[in-house]
């Protein structure tokens, strides 16, 4: 007897650059969008539709990985993003200053923006943070990182998806 075929959850990306979108479903019924590969909506049972996603959304929450695994150097990010009028998908973040060996140091904060742009050499789905006006005008990724964080954690209360 064979084993039953694996199945990859990972979101499936076309395109790449700005054409880059996630492909989904979306119920017909209730509009609850998913990137999981399901026969009825998770919410209510209802029909659902084929539907592309992104290429913007939101940072849910990022972490650096500092876990040795098969292919992969330690050392990347990955963020859970709401992507907009879409899912939550894990994305991996691609940026500069993993070169200089401070993973972790420049993590986007919560609520900052970001782009797909494709898939990693592994097939993860892979995004980009967008530059903030405050961003783009500091001098060092550290900077950069702590202005995108302290404009996501302004006076007007927790940005959306934030608990506090």
């Amino acid at each position: 007897m064979s084993a039953p075929p694996e199945v990859d959850p990972r979101p499936v990306v076309a395109g790449t650059g700005p054409d880059a979108r996630v492909r989904g479903l979306r119920c017909v019924v209730c509009g609850y969008p998913t990137a999981a590969r399901v026969p009825a909506c998770p919410v209510c049972g209802g029909r659902i539709r084929t539907d592309l996603f992104g290429p913007r959304g939101r940072v849910f929450a990022a972490t650096c990985l500092r876990v040795r695994v098969p292919g992969r150097r330690p050392g990347y990010a990955v963020a859970y993003v709401d992507l907009d009028d879409g899912p939550r998908i894990l994305a991996h973040l691609r940026s500069d200053c993993f070169s200089e060996g401070i993973p972790g140091d420049c993590l986007p904060a919560v609520g900052s923006e970001v782009e797909l742009v494709g898939v990693t050499e592994h097939g993860d789905p892979l995004a980009v943070v967008v530059p903030t006006p405050a961003a783009t005008r500091s001098a060092t990724p550290a900077a950069a990182g702590s202005a995108a964080g302290s404009a996501a954690g302004s006076a007007a209360g927790p940005v959306e998806g934030e608990r506090r």
